[in-house]
C-alpha cells in the first residue's frame, strides 16, 4: 500500500498535483521514505496507529500548506511517538476554507503570526489564534475563519519548535503581535479576544490571567486551564473552557481542575463539557461546534472600561 493512493483517492478534485506523501508501507510496515517530503519516519518502523488520521484527513482537504502530525510507532521493540511532515500541494479556487486562508505572514522581530484582515469599515474586534502543540496556525485558522466572516480581524502566532513558552517570551511576542496589528488596522480595543486549541488553550487561560487588561476574555477548546499566581493582571478576564466528555487526552474534571482557584481569583469561568466528546478518534481534535460555542460567546465579552 502507499499512502500516495489513498490521497489521490480521497482528495482528487482538489490536489493540484498528485499528493505523494512519501511513504510506502507493506501492511503497517514501513518499506522506503522517499528523501525530502517527510520527516521522522524510518523503513522499518512499524505503524502502530494514526493517531491523529482525522485531524490528517481534514487538514490535507484544508490546508494549502505542508503539515505536521503526530503518529505513534515501534522501531526495534521500543514504541514510540513521533511527529511526521507531509507536503501535499493542492488548488484553493473552488474551496471557500481554503479561500478564506489566504492568509498574509507578517514578521514581528525573528517571529512570524498569519493575519485575515477585512477590507475597510469601522473598527473591528482581534482575535488571536493560539494553536496546539506541534501544530501550525492553519489547523486552528480553518475552523475560526469561516465563523468570524470578516466580523474580526484574525491574528494567529507561531509558536516556536511547535510549542508554546507562556511564561516566558511568548507572553511578550503575542502582546507585540496584539501591538503590531492594532498599529496596521483599526481595532477596537474593547474587544481584543484569545483563543487556543489544546496547549494553544492552556496558553489562552494564563494571558487570560497575566493579561486581562488587554484581552476582554479568552476561549480554551480541549485544554487544561493555567493561571499566574505571580502578579496577575488586576481585571481577572472571563473563560470559556469547552471540553469533549471522551477527550483520551484528559478527563474533564482533571482539564478543569484549577477553576476553583481562578474563581476565587475573580475569574467568571464557565465550563461546557461536550457528552459524548467531539469528532475523531480521540475526541481532542477541534470541531465547528465547540469553536461555534466559544465564538458566540466571545464576542458578548468586551472590556468595560474602554
Amino acid at each position: 500500500m502507499i499512502l500516495l493512493l489513498v490521497a489521490q483517492a480521497l482528495f482528487t478534485s482538489e490536489v493540484a498535483e498528485p499528493a505523494d506523501l512519501g511513504i510506502e508501507l507493506d501492511g503497517m510496515t514501513v518499506r522506503s521514505v522517499k528523501g525530502g517530503s517527510t520527516s521522522g519516519l524510518q523503513p522499518k518502523d512499524v505503524i502502530l496507529g494514526f493517531k491523529a488520521w482525522a485531524e490528517l484527513v481534514e487538514d490535507l482537504r484544508r490546508r494549502p500548506v505542508d503539515i505536521e502530525f503526530p503518529l505513534q510507532i515501534r522501531r526495534k521493540e521500543l514504541t514510540r511517538d513521533i511527529v511526521v511532515r507531509l507536503v501535499a500541494p493542492r488548488k484553493v479556487e473552488n474551496d471557500e476554507r481554503l479561500v478564506a486562508l489566504r492568509t498574509t505572514t507578517v514578521k514581528v522581530g525573528a517571529r512570524e503570526y498569519e493575519l485575515l484582515a477585512p477590507k475597510g469599515g469601522d473598527k473591528r474586534p482581534l482575535l488571536v489564534l493560539l494553536h496546539g502543540t506541534h501544530s501550525s496556525p492553519f489547523y486552528i485558522l480553518a475552523h475560526w475563519a469561516p465563523l468570524a466572516k470578516g466580523e474580526a480581524v484574525i491574528a494567529a502566532p507561531k509558536s516556536k519548535d511547535g510549542l508554546w513558552d507562556a511564561a516566558g517570551a511568548d507572553g511578550d511576542f503575542v502582546k507585540a503581535v496584539v501591538d503590531d496589528v492594532s498599529k496596521k488596522h483599526a481595532i477596537d480595543p474593547s474587544r481584543v479576544w484569545v483563543a487556543g486549541h489544546s496547549s494553544g488553550g492552556m496558553f489562552a487561560s494564563y494571558l487570560a490571567s497575566k493579561r486581562g487588561d488587554l484581552f476582554a476574555a479568552a476561549g480554551c477548546f480541549a485544554s487544561h486551564l493555567l493561571w499566574e499566581p505571580a502578579a496577575p493582571s488586576k481585571r481577572p478576564a472571563p473563560i470559556l473552557l469547552y471540553l469533549g466528555e471522551k477527550d483520551k487526552l484528559g478527563a474533564p474534571e482533571d482539564r478543569s481542575a484549577h477553576a476553583p482557584t481562578l474563581r476565587k481569583a475573580g475569574h467568571a469561568l464557565t465550563v461546557l463539557v461536550e457528552k459524548g466528546g467531539a469528532r475523531g478518534p480521540d475526541f481532542h481534535d477541534l470541531n465547528d461546534r465547540g469553536c461555534g460555542v466559544i465564538w458566540e460567546w466571545l464576542k458578548r465579552q468586551k472590556l468595560s472600561e474602554r
